[in-house]
């Protein structure tokens, strides 16, 4: 490492996908996928950066149609993709992979409905 250079380790943010959906495999081994990212984030040198919902290893959210999409980029992309004719299983697709709001999802409390963080 460059003398007098200390990096900043983070692997997502609010502005990306959940590292376990992106990175590795949330569905087949979504613990074993979030400890080896947690493991590897952490022993790099550096400071470490865990955005919220991290440390439990939350995925990315389970949207089912544009309606609960907040992000106005992902509305932009969409209304672009229709424009130019992409058929609309396509362009789902690519907004699940592609939206910010999987980032911005809030934390999960528990495993009830709307994972305990609100009853509305």
């Amino acid at each position: 490492m460059e003398q007098g250079v200390w990096p900043s380790n983070y692997l997502s943010n609010h502005d990306s996908r959940r590292q376990v959906t992106y990175y590795g495999n949330d569905k087949e081994y979504r613990k074993e996928s979030a400890k080896l990212l947690a493991v590897l984030n952490n022993t790099v040198p550096g400071n470490v950066y865990m955005y919220q919902g991290e440390e439990i290893g939350m995925t990315n959210a389970d949207f089912e149609n544009l309606s609960q999409v907040e992000d106005i980029e992902s509305h932009n992309i969409y209304a672009m993709a229709k424009k130019l004719g992409i058929p609309a299983p396509l362009r789902w697709k690519m907004i699940l992979r592609t939206s910010r709001d999987h980032g911005r999802t809030p934390m999960q409390w528990d495993a009830s409905k709307n994972a305990g963080f609100t009853a509305g």
